[in-house]
């Protein structure tokens, strides 16, 4: 299996690979890292250039033949619905099964982010 995993830090590296080493079965990882996505982000907000980046960002990936696509940055998490209908390869974000264990496990729920509109 080969998943293509969006950055938006340098920093979210290491740790992400430290866990898919974890995996019970071999998985070829392909990072893709751009910090100027974040550095819009915290300069403009999500517009329509971040977005845009982010879109194109997607269509690499996917073009890189992945079986599937992890959106490992907050930010853009909740845009993935919008790019989801172009691209023929599962995309997924970071946070929904880190939130649906959530749930399940917990009855009182907190967020810690690392930048406001991740929140």
């Amino acid at each position: 299996m080969k998943i293509g995993v969006i950055h938006a830090t340098a920093n979210a590296v290491a740790p992400l690979m430290e866990e898919f080493g974890k995996a019970e079965e071999p998985v070829q990882i392909l990072n893709y890292v751009n910090e100027n996505l974040l550095l819009t982000v915290n300069e403009h907000g999500v517009d329509s250039k971040a977005l845009r980046m982010f879109a194109r960002l997607v269509f690499e990936v996917a073009e890189a033949g992945v079986d599937g696509i992890l959106v490992a940055c907050s930010v853009f998490c909740r845009y993935i619905p919008f790019v989801r209908p172009f691209v023929t390869v599962p995309v997924i974000g970071i946070d929904r099964p880190m939130l649906e264990k959530a749930v399940r496990c917990g009855h009182r729920l907190g967020v810690v982010a690392t930048t406001a509109t991740a929140a």
